[in-house]
């Protein structure tokens, strides 16, 4: 039988402020490079635009995983960003 989402969800260790920790005292470690933009930092990210988001956005509990069923896959658009992060320039582009 198969586990849950909730379940799942729970197994997975909780480390983001950890790592929000690490990250943001390696940031601070190469500040003097990142400020010279001698060391080039993006922080990336990407969204899966489907047919009907703007209608269909769903809010729910960090914990829980909400599903949305997706009629035609084939109906959506990719766009990969970057941000960054020295001179707080943002690109984005469709794939």
């Amino acid at each position: 039988m198969a586990e849950s989402a909730e379940h799942q969800l729970e197994k997975r260790p909780r480390n983001s402020k950890k790592k929000n920790k690490e990250i943001a005292e390696l940031l601070e470690k190469l500040r003097h490079l990142i400020e010279s933009e001698a060391l080039i930092v993006y922080i990336l990210d990407e969204y899966h635009l489907v047919w009907g988001n703007v209608c269909g956005m769903v809010w729910g509990p960090t914990q829980t995983r909400v599903e949305i069923p997706i009629v035609n896959q084939r109906e959506r658009q990719t766009y990969y960003g970057a941000l960054n992060y020295w001179p707080k320039e943002f690109t984005l582009m469709e794939f």
